[in-house]
């Protein structure tokens, strides 16, 4: 009897998905930018064949794990890019919202697979860049430009302002988690998120 119409689709992307989760975690061991197709496959428990049927060759596999992980990023996305709260507030929101993203295992791994492997390949970094980094400084931007227009913050370029909240909170997760900072000079997350957003709205906060 004939699979209903979608079947054979709905379980080949769920295979795929699968595999996606075994490859992550190799890909975000400390070694993970050294394992070839092949040590992929094995870590997904599958042939060499059988992961290049589903994705194609290696960067393939990591193009395709960095856009399936911003498609489930999106609605988080979303939460940071509105806000009803006023300037002060909905500042301190969103600095503790990415402090606690960056202690999130699977956040920081994501972001150390699309940096190790797109300083590798400029592919995989156009992938990192589209889908993920850019996509969260955009949704920053737009809720600061919702205080711009309301008045409460003073009329400035979202982009460097929503650079200067987000950079030393991803450099920080780097230096715990991806260099082994942790273990030479501990940081609180959650104080740099505080402090970072009372320099944020003392530095952009409108004077009218």
């Amino acid at each position: 009897m004939p699979r209903p119409p979608g079947t054979k689709n709905r379980e080949f992307e769920q295979k795929r998905d699968a595999l996606l989760d075994q490859v992550e975690r190799r890909l975000s061991e400390p070694d993970g930018h050294r394992a070839g197709i092949r040590a992929l496959a094995n870590a997904a428990g599958v042939t060499y064949p059988t992961l290049k049927h589903y994705f194609g060759d290696r960067d393939a596999i990591v193009s395709a794990l960095l856009t399936q992980r911003a498609e489930g990023a999106k609605r988080y996305l979303q939460q940071m890019a509105s806000t009803k709260l006023p300037f002060q507030d909905s500042v301190f929101e969103a600095a503790m919202f990415l402090a606690g993203a960056a202690g999130a295992e699977r956040f920081r791994a994501l972001h150390e697979i699309g940096l190790r492997e797109g300083l590798r390949q400029p592919a995989t970094a156009r992938t990192y860049l589209v889908s993920i980094l850019e996509p969260t400084i955009a949704a920053l931007e737009t809720r600061l430009t919702l205080h711009i227009n309301n008045g409460e913050m003073r009329n400035s370029s979202t982009r460097i302002a929503a650079l200067s909240l987000i950079s030393p909170i991803y450099v920080s997760m780097l230096h715990q988690h991806g260099l082994g900072g942790l273990d030479l000079r501990p940081l609180d997350f959650m104080q740099l998120a505080r402090e970072l957003a009372a320099n944020f709205i003392r530095a952009y906060a409108s004077s009218q």
